[in-house]
């Protein structure tokens, strides 16, 4: 018999016979120690029967209870004595400063007046793993230092763009990241790295509610709350203004049609539709400069409620101007039809941008009909682009060697011809996005001597971190009728890529590209969801059901499946857990 415990020895080798013969195991007592035993206490030895609160072999203890202080051993079943070997360590003990845990509640020489903690590297701040309740040379009352090896880290300490979580405040290098993607991080002066809008060195602008630039105070000091020049009543010309002007002016335009072409001239002033958009407008003649940025703007260089009518697209080259409550409709370009941006960092908030078109040609490249950047880094917030084409890449925007970061923006409707390009919504070449709360919908690439992939989005060399975007309804020539990737990393979490059309790959197409999908929903594209990745339908949150729309707009219905089943590390504007799509997310409030 291979019976191994002592109990189990004494009873295979019987009653007596145990007594008599068998090796005690465990050192139980012998023949002559249990018949001495019984006449010295009266005890009638037998085998002992663990955890049963009885001394049967009459050697003064249960197995359970070593020391008889009343607490079984934590070793057995049911057992909480942490050290059954002395009496006064047990749970019901009082902790006592002696490096021993008397109470076993897991740690040491707790509740028994300050801790001081072992600081090596001499910061203040001790490792919260090695206390002591007497004080002791190098130790301190603080245990909170999360690298006791360097004595620049520690709770307090100043965040520094250097991949540290230098302040111990439990997300590694967080500041160092640029989460907003509006070219700032936290370590750089972004005082809210979740507001787009929000960063060192902005504009501030009234009725946002924002700070805008980082001063600690909303809205105030605004570029646009006076006037120290309006036009026309004290000079005839907006450019006219703009010359007369010093750093730091706002020129405050009434509501009117302007015939006129602008230039910033590199000054930081701001340019002020009063009466907003809706009734301040440039209409320029066809074939004429609308506004240009040109030498070196910074972000004191607002623009704000115009309508921009006709000519030729706003020019943007090696400056980084405000652009605000902007209607930019049919104007056209060899190199963005809306909006062209080139070797600057332009910010765009609450932008439309319609029917715009990037022209191809022998000398026209035809990309970007709503916006084109080149190695310009923008940040677009509360942005339409609509009904707009481009005679190659990206219909509604076109990106190339740059950072781009995209929240609250609706792509829906646009178009690229069947030249070489690809990205009927966005076109990504060499380049980072970041889209947060972003819908792309209905946009169509063409067919010629190529057939451009990419309906939805077309990334190239490119890294792309989307989180609650929907992307439905768009149509590709050929792959990615969705998402087409090629050489390119893409991380959807909280995504809808839904109804999508292409040859090939409806859904997300990937080639030789490392691709992320978490809690997302991807369904009924055709001729397939997948092209070449593995289904991950049903692995990390992600599902294949019908969204249930409840508008045009891809909001959900009351009793879509998509409500609550979102990452729930994400949470809603409502404090409930992330709904998936476009209008989930702490962002998922907005208003197109």
């Amino acid at each position: 018999m291979r019976l191994r415990s002592p109990t189990r020895v004494f009873w295979a080798c019987g009653l007596v016979a145990a007594i008599a013969a068998c090796d005690t195991p465990g050192g139980r007592p012998s023949e002559s120690g249990l018949e001495t035993a019984a006449e010295e206490t009266g005890c009638e030895p037998h085998p002992e029967l663990p955890y049963d609160g009885v001394d049967q072999d009459c050697d003064g203890a249960d197995l359970a209870d070593t020391d008889g202080d009343g607490y079984p051993w934590d070793g057995v079943p049911g057992g909480t004595d942490c050290d059954d070997a002395d009496a006064a360590v047990n749970p019901g003990a009082t902790e006592v400063c002696d490096w021993v845990d008397q109470d076993c509640d897991g740690l040491v020489d707790d509740g028994v007046g300050p801790l001081w903690y072992l600081d090596d590297d001499g910061d203040g701040y001790g490792r919260p793993l090695v206390a002591s309740c007497s004080e002791w040379a190098g130790y301190v009352l603080e245990g909170t230092d999360c690298d006791d090896r360097d004595a620049t880290i520690h709770p307090g300490a100043p965040e520094v763009c250097d991949g540290r979580d230098d302040d111990c405040d439990g997300v590694q290098a967080d500041e160092d990241l640029d989460a907003d993607a509006d070219g700032q991080a936290g370590c750089e002066g972004d005082c809210d790295d979740d507001a787009p809008r929000v960063a060192g060195g902005n504009a501030e602008i009234c009725g946002d509610g924002l700070d805008n630039d980082c001063d600690g105070t909303a809205d105030e000091a605004c570029v646009d709350d006076h006037c120290d020049v309006s036009v026309p009543t004290d000079i005839a010309t907006i450019q006219g203004a703009i010359d007369a002007a010093v750093v730091g002016d706002t020129v405050c335009v009434e509501p009117g049609t302007y015939a006129e072409s602008l230039d910033f001239g590199g000054k930081g002033v701001a340019v002020v539709g009063v009466g907003g958009s809706a009734s301040t407008v440039l209409d320029v003649a066809s074939g004429a400069t609308t506004v240009n940025f040109l030498t070196g703007e910074g972000r004191a260089s607002v623009l704000r409620g115009f309508t921009i009518k006709d000519g030729w697209a706003l020019g943007i080259d090696g400056a980084s101007p405000t652009l605000v409550d902007l209607v930019v409709q049919d104007t056209y370009g060899a190199m963005g039809g809306g909006i062209a941006a080139v070797d600057g960092a332009p910010a765009l908030w609450g932008v439309t941008v319609r029917g715009a078109t990037a022209v191809y040609g022998v000398k026209e490249h035809g990309e970007g009909g709503g916006v084109s950047l080149y190695n310009a880094d923008a940040v677009l917030d509360d942005v339409l682009i609509e009904d707009c084409y481009a005679g190659s890449a990206g219909g509604g925007v076109f990106v190339q060697d740059s950072t781009v970061g995209l929240s609250n923006v609706v792509i829906r409707r646009n178009g690229i011809g069947g030249a070489w390009g690809a990205g009927a919504g966005i076109a990504l070449y060499n380049s980072t996005a970041n889209l947060t709360n972003v819908v792309l919908g209905d946009n169509v690439t063409g067919w010629g001597w190529v057939y451009p992939p990419g309906g939805g989005i077309y990334a190239g060399w490119s890294s792309v971190a989307a989180t609650n975007v929907t992307v439905c309804d768009n149509l590709a020539a050929w792959g990615g009728g969705g998402l087409m990737l090629e050489a390119s990393d893409l991380k959807l979490t909280n995504a809808v890529v839904c109804l999508n059309e292409a040859y090939v790959g409806g859904g997300i197409d990937v080639e030789n590209a490392s691709v992320s999908l978490r809690y997302s929903d991807v369904w009924e594209n055709a001729p397939d969801d997948f092209l070449g990745l593995t289904d991950p339908t049903g692995d990390d949150g992600n599902v294949s059901v019908d969204p249930d729309f409840a508008d045009s707009d891809y909001r959900l219905s009351a009793t879509s499946p998509l409500i609550d089943a979102g990452d729930p590390s994400i949470l809603d504007a409502d404090g409930s857990r992330s709904d998936i799509g476009a209008w989930g997310g702490p962002g998922g409030d907005w208003v197109p």
